[in-house]
C-alpha cells in the first residue's frame, strides 16, 4: 500500500471539467487563492487546529501575532463553533482501490445544529465552507463537480465504515453580523450516486491520453478566472498564446465596397499619389461648388501638363481624371475643369 500512487480526491473532480486538468492537479501544487486561505483561517479557528504547520504560517506573523485575517476571522468562528460540537474533524482518509489510494479528509463529522430552525441532525459529514457572498456564489451552483465532496467523502465513508450518512454543506458568510449569516445544504446521496463516483475514478485513473477541454481555458463565462493550472499547460497556453492565423476577408466591417475588377486594375488608375507627380507641377486656382446653396466644399483640381495618366484630384490626390469625368472616381467629389 505505501508504494501505491496517492491521488487525492479532489483531483478527480477536475475530470469532468477537463481531463488534462485532472492530470495536471496531480503533479504540479497550484499556489491557493486568498479566498482558500482564509477558510483555511476560518476552519483553524473553528476547531482549533493552529499547531499544523501550514495554518500557522496563514494564521500568525514571524513574531507569533495574529495576523490582519486571524483577527478579523476568529470572532465569527467562535460564533459558528456551537452549531458544530464534536471533536471530530480533518481526519484523513485512505482507501485502497486496486491501482492507487483515494485519499480524502472531511472537515467534520458529527453532530451538527441547523443554525436557522435549531434542528440536530445526529452522526453527519459535513463541509464547511467561508464565502464573500452566499447568493452571488451559491445560487449558480448545479454540477457534480459544484458539490463533489459530497459524493467523495460519502464513497469514502462508505467503503471504510459501511454507514452512509447524510451529508451538509455549512455556508458562513464572511462579515461582521452579530448573528452569523449562514445557509445549510443536505445534499442527498443514492447508491446510484456512488456507482457514479466509482465509475468516474476508475475511468479518470486508467485514461492514459486525459485529452484537454479547450472550452475550459478560459473559464466558463467572463466572470471567471483562467484555469489555474494554465502556467504548466502547454494546450491551454497555445489556446490563449500561441501562433495563430486568420483570413482578413472572413472579419465584419460596416464598410462593404464593390470589388469587382482586379486589384491591378484598380491600383493602376485610383492608387498613384502625389509622390509620383514631378514636384515642378503647379496647383490651379481654388474653387468651390454650390455657393448659391451654402455649401463649400472644395472641389479644387490639379491641372498638370497633358501626361499619359491624365489629371490629378485634389480632395483625394487621385491620379488619372480623364477630361470627360464629371466626378473622381475615388473620392466622389465633383470635377470643375478649369478653362485654358
Amino acid at each position: 500500500m505505501e508504494n501505491k500512487k496517492t491521488i487525492r480526491q479532489s483531483a478527480f473532480q477536475n475530470y469532468p471539467i477537463c481531463p488534462r486538468r485532472f492530470k495536471l492537479s496531480q503533479e504540479h501544487e497550484i499556489k491557493p487563492s486568498k479566498a482558500m486561505n482564509n477558510g483555511k483561517i476560518f476552519e483553524a479557528c473553528l476547531f482549533g487546529y493552529e499547531d499544523r504547520e501550514d495554518i500557522k504560517d496563514l494564521c500568525f506573523t514571524k513574531a507569533g501575532k495574529n495576523n490582519a485575517d486571524m483577527v478579523r476571522l476568529k470572532p465569527l468562528a467562535l460564533k459558528c463553533r456551537k452549531y458544530v460540537p464534536s471533536e471530530v474533524h480533518h481526519q484523513r482518509l485512505n482507501l485502497d482501490c486496486g491501482d492507487f489510494i483515494l485519499s480524502g479528509e472531511p472537515d467534520y463529522q458529527g453532530v451538527l445544529i441547523n443554525p436557522n430552525n435549531g434542528e440536530i441532525y445526529e452522526d453527519c459529514n459535513v463541509d464547511i465552507k467561508l464565502t464573500g457572498d452566499i447568493c452571488k456564489i451559491w445560487d449558480w451552483k448545479q454540477t457534480k463537480s459544484d458539490f463533489f465532496q459530497s459524493v467523495s467523502y460519502t464513497y469514502l465513508d462508505y467503503k471504510l465504515t459501511g454507514k452512509k450518512r447524510r451529508f451538509f454543506y455549512l455556508i458562513v458568510q464572511d462579515c461582521d453580523f452579530e448573528i452569523p449569516l449562514i445557509r445549510i445544504i443536505e445534499v442527498t446521496i443514492k447508491d446510484s450516486d456512488l456507482l457514479w463516483f466509482e465509475k468516474l475514478i476508475m475511468t479518470a485513473s486508467t485514461d492514459l491520453f486525459c485529452d484537454p477541454n479547450k472550452a475550459e481555458c478560459l473559464g466558463k463565462s467572463r466572470y471567471e478566472p483562467p484555469c489555474r493550472w494554465l502556467e504548466n499547460c502547454e494546450y491551454g497556453r497555445d489556446v490563449i498564446g500561441g501562433t495563430h492565423q486568420i483570413m482578413f476577408e472572413s472579419l465584419s466591417s460596416d464598410f462593404e465596397p464593390d470589388l469587382s475588377g482586379s486589384f491591378e486594375d484598380v491600383t493602376n488608375v485610383k492608387s498613384k499619389t502625389f509622390m509620383d507627380l514631378p514636384v515642378t507641377e503647379e496647383l490651379e486656382e481654388t474653387r468651390f461648388d454650390d455657393i448659391e446653396k451654402g455649401l463649400f466644399k472644395q472641389i479644387t483640381m490639379l491641372r498638370s501638363e497633358k501626361r499619359e495618366n491624365g489629371y490629378r484630384c485634389r480632395n483625394c490626390r487621385t491620379v488619372a481624371i480623364q477630361d470627360d469625368d464629371k466626378e473622381c472616381p475615388n473620392c466622389k467629389a465633383k470635377i470643375m475643369w478649369l478653362e485654358e
